[in-house]
């Protein structure tokens, strides 16, 4: 591992709206940075990016603003682009008489400023239907339309973070026009109609290529529909010290995004005395006759992300068809009960496994645990005494996926105790749903238990509850810790949506977790490279032919 890995505090917060709001106030109350610079920055950071997006129509824009401090930043861009020579057309979708504080000042200053020139508009949108006038020269209402597509790019500064309700009315009407152009989008801090903090589309929502965000990151944009309606995202330093960001978080969550730096600063160096077994041995105990893809994916997985050494165990009835597809990984059967008990069925014993295996179980530094076992009851019996023997080993490091997931579904309290924070849970959304549910009455308690709470909190009370690292697979993903470390990977692309791509995502955490990674390190590390191979993958090739099988052939390259 890199000598000086970044520190997980270094990498870019992730607020909700109202710890940005407090961020705000302490820097204007603390610091003396007043709300009016701290908006005329914002501005200027707008101005720039919409500058860049002017495309083959470079002298006009189109400036949708509200009557709040999102529509304060849009009069400083329209200023700013007004000084640099643009045409521009401020829309806005309030009554005047609404604008106060900051917003009302740099309102004022634009109207000045713009007033004597033929390249400034400023149009107010009367109503829901789009009638709108012109508030400089008439009172009188007109039907001329917008022509937003004469704009070389469209700002969006409807309406910021703290939204709430159902957008409607003008701002609705805005944000409709504003989807049907053709033209390029710059959003003010998160596109309008979006939640700042659950990223749920709260009736329309505009859809952007850029975001401009002001100082912070903020949780609607990077989960649930957030990363739909955001497209590039440009954080903006705006003056709000680090410090206040980190004091103002007020929150046992600690949630940060995801950077390339952060994951090669852990990236595993071998040295010339490394070998096989400290290069990272690993167990994997995955397959059954339905699925005899998911071993050899999930064991490759593991070898190819630095594994020294890979066994993989799996049930007799495929263990010929394995050997002969992991030739260079050793393939073993487990023991099956002989206890007659359950006829017709393999039903693996746990005890007599571990004692084939040997020293190998002992000096296993990762156990891979579920990729396509099935979930009959022997199934389950066996996950559990493994675990229990797992627990007992040095390391005590085991990835849980898939079936995995369900064999301790209805054993919480057996885990938590268990695992010391070591292990790792990798569930896709419904398989989350059934560890919410565990210990429950009901599947409907378990759900209204959760119910209103964010995808964020909800993996960060899973993690807590299992005394696990869980990884919520998804775009984007989210993995939390139990010590309230939480981290966002936005890189997940819809080509990663096939089957079997889970199963090479555990063998790839696994296999980092055996070189010496802690548990969410190995977790975070392990989405984000699973990520780039699939963004890699899509370069040059269209998304819906990917198979899991491509993110193994290209390991090679990338590393």
């Amino acid at each position: 591992m890199s000598e000086t890995p970044v520190p997980f505090e270094s990498l870019p917060p992730v607020l909700t709206p109202e710890q940005m709001q407090a961020a705000d106030a302490e820097t204007i109350s603390s610091i003396g940075i007043d709300g009016f610079t701290l908006m005329e920055v914002a501005g200027r950071a707008v101005a720039e990016a919409a500058l860049r997006y002017s495309g083959d129509i470079p002298a006009r824009v189109t400036c949708f603003c509200g009557t709040g401090n999102n529509g304060g930043d849009g009069f400083v861009a329209s200023r700013v682009l007004l000084e640099r020579g643009m045409a521009v057309r401020v829309v806005l979708a309030g009554d005047e008489e609404k604008i106060v504080g900051d917003a009302r000042k740099h309102y004022e200053i634009l109207k000045k400023v713009g007033s004597d020139r033929d390249s400034f508009d400023l149009i107010g949108v009367l109503d829901e239907k789009g009638r709108h006038r012109e508030l400089i020269e008439s009172c009188v209402e007109s039907t001329v339309e917008l022509r937003i597509e004469q704009s070389g790019v469209i700002i969006d500064a409807l309406i910021g973070t703290g939204l709430h309700d159902t957008v409607r009315g003008r701002i609705k009407f805005c944000i409709a026009r504003i989807n049907e152009t053709s033209r390029p989008v710059v959003a003010v801090d998160i596109p309008s109609g979006l939640s700042g903090a659950s990223g749920l589309i709260l009736g329309d929502a505009v859809r952007a290529q850029e975001t401009v965000v002001m100082a912070a990151l903020k949780t609607g944009l990077l989960i649930e529909d957030g990363p739909s309606c955001s497209g590039k995202l440009n954080i903006a330093e705006i003056g709000i010290p680090e410090s206040i960001l980190r004091k103002t978080r007020k929150s046992d969550l600690s949630v940060r995004f995801m950077t390339e730096f952060y994951a090669s600063s852990r990236r595993i160096e071998r040295n010339r005395k490394s070998h096989k077994n400290t290069s990272g041995p690993t167990l994997v105990f995955a397959g059954s006759s339905d699925y005899t893809g998911a071993p050899v994916l999930a064991a490759t997985a593991a070898a190819r992300s630095g594994s020294g050494y890979v066994r993989c165990i799996c049930p007799p009835s495929i263990y010929t068809l394995l050997a002969e597809k992991l030739t260079e990984i050793p393939v073993t059967p487990w023991i099956v009960s002989s206890d007659g008990k359950n006829a017709g069925e393999d039903v693996p014993d746990a005890q007599a496994t571990c004692v084939l295996i040997g020293d190998h179980f002992q000096k296993c530094r990762a156990f891979l645990l579920g990729p396509g076992l099935g979930r009959s009851a022997g199934i389950s019996n066996f996950l559990l005494s493994l675990l229990d023997a797992v627990a007992a080993t040095p390391q005590n490091r085991a990835v849980i996926d898939a079936d995995g997931i369900f064999a301790i579904s209805e054993h919480r309290d057996r885990i938590k105790s268990l695992s010391d924070g070591r292990w790792i849970l990798t569930p896709h959304v419904g398989e989350a749903r059934v560890l919410e549910r565990s210990n429950r009455t009901s599947s409907k308690q378990a759900d209204s238990s959760l119910a209103g709470h964010h995808v964020i909190e909800r993996v960060s009370h899973l993690a807590n509850e299992w005394n696990c690292v869980v990884l919520l697979k998804g775009f984007p993903s989210v993995t939390a810790a139990p010590d309230g470390r939480v981290m966002i990977n936005n890189s997940s692309l819809a080509a990663s949506a096939t089957a079997g791509t889970g199963d090479v995502l555990a063998g790839m955490i696994a296999g980092l977790a055996a070189q010496g990674l802690d548990a969410f390190d190995a977790a975070v590390c392990g989405v984000y490279h699973a990520s780039k191979l699939a963004e890699e993958y899509v370069s040059s090739h269209s998304a819906e032919s990917m198979m899991a099988s491509d993110l193994l052939s290209l390991f090679t390259d990338r590393n």
